[in-house]
């Protein structure tokens, strides 16, 4: 029944509290049952943690928070399907320059283009309703989801589509996606967007940088490991 024995953060909670207010400003609420009662329970969790990490020694306020939250923290409230997402196959002169880069290089950037800023805005308000950000980085500065959490929308495997066919002939037989996986970083947060330590083992590593004018795509065959050191997604 001790609040420090939950994995408990700051960062991830301001991130669920503002994720489920953003459901309510979308009117999520015929989708989504409860809807107002599960933001006012992590509203609650919230209070409680920050008086808590403020000195409170009020421990059984963020104790009785988190039973009210029991149904809400850490829960897929919602996991839409992105149905109204598409992702267009990008030009062959643009796959060609990408694999030319990336035969020569080893590693290789791809910036705009990949996505039009519509589908920028489409994909991370996606992400934006999904609510399977189980996992806390660094203190909540990110906050992660995986492909067994819920990422399995098909406009993420329309995605890998795209980008497989920026590789390069040698390259082609790479086609089988392992995982999945997405980070939302805290506004102002200075956390380096790379490649996380599992996706040393892949054989193609691919990081996705969503932005307002578009997206970039860094592509790390072979040697991800060493590359995902220096990765440098802006």
């Amino acid at each position: 029944g001790e609040p420090d024995s939950v994995l408990l953060d700051l960062g991830r909670l301001q991130h669920d509290v503002a994720q489920v207010s953003f459901l309510v400003a979308r009117g999520r609420e015929a989708l989504i049952p409860d809807l107002m009662k599960h933001a006012a329970a992590l509203e609650q969790l919230h209070h409680a943690f920050w008086r808590l990490a403020l000195g409170s020694r009020d421990r059984s306020e963020v104790v009785e928070a988190l039973r009210n939250a029991d149904g809400t923290y850490l829960r897929a409230l919602f996991v839409p399907e992105g149905g109204g997402v598409h992702i267009e196959p990008l030009p062959q002169k643009a796959c060609s320059v990408f694999g030319s880069e990336l035969a020569l290089n080893g590693i290789a950037s791809y910036n705009l283009g990949l996505l039009k800023p519509s589908e920028t805005h489409q994909l991370a308000d996606l992400l934006r309703e999904s609510t399977i950000w189980y996992i806390s980085r660094r203190i909540g500065a990110a906050v992660e989801a995986q492909l067994i959490d819920g990422l399995h929308a098909s406009v993420f495997l329309d995605l890998a589509n795209a980008a497989a066919a920026l590789l390069p002939e040698d390259m082609a037989s790479v086609s089988a996606v392992s995982d999945v996986r997405a980070r939302s970083y805290r506004t102002g947060s200075n956390t380096i967007r790379s490649l996380g330590p599992e996706c040393f083992d892949a054989r193609v590593a691919m990081l996705y940088v969503l932005a307002v004018n578009g997206a970039t795509v860094h592509m790390y065959p072979d040697r991800p490991a060493a590359a995902a050191l220096g990765a440098d997604g802006g």
